[in-house]
């Protein structure tokens, strides 16, 4: 995976062109069962805070191409509607509140959250630990008939979703 970015790191530095880093934090999670590294940069852009999540995935753990999987799952399903209203909740959250962004999708798409004190009282109802590992059910119907063919001459089912999506 190559990430091309304005990023530069000097020693334990980070400086990103135009910005003001304000915040570094890093999580080794390799010695768990998620086999990651995380880094999470926050900084100042135009008088607005911002936040990259930069996570590295040990290839052949249980999440190597399981969250480009559920990304494009997401994208195979979002409505204009639907990605508004992720949108209009993710304004709507206080900027202290951490939430993953997941739960917005799960809430709108699969539980037809549409404001936030529905957002609110969907998340206690379904209080997040750990990764999250919901994941639409819908499949375009136009790759259905194309991945069941497939299917039957190959024999890996979840294979064939993840590189036809």
């Amino acid at each position: 995976l190559s990430v091309i970015n304005n990023i530069t790191v000097i020693g334990d530095k980070f400086r990103i062109t135009g910005a003001a880093v304000t915040r570094v934090e890093y999580r080794n999670l390799a010695d768990n069962e998620e086999a990651r590294l995380e880094f999470h940069i926050w900084f100042m852009l135009e008088n607005e805070e911002w936040q990259i999540d930069m996570i590295q995935i040990l290839k052949g753990s249980q999440f190597d191409g399981y969250f480009e999987y559920v990304a494009e799952r997401i994208k195979a399903v979002l409505t204009p509607e639907t990605r508004r209203t992720i949108q209009k909740l993710k304004y709507l959250t206080p900027d202290n509140e951490h939430i993953m962004g997941i739960e917005y999708y799960q809430a709108v798409i699969s539980d037809n959250v549409r404001t936030y004190p529905e957002f609110i009282q969907w998340r206690k109802n379904h209080p997040a630990t750990g990764i999250v590992s919901w994941c639409p059910r819908y499949l375009p119907s136009r790759f259905v008939r194309w991945i069941i063919l497939i299917n039957k001459r190959i024999g890996n089912f979840s294979c064939i979703i993840h590189v036809t999506l």
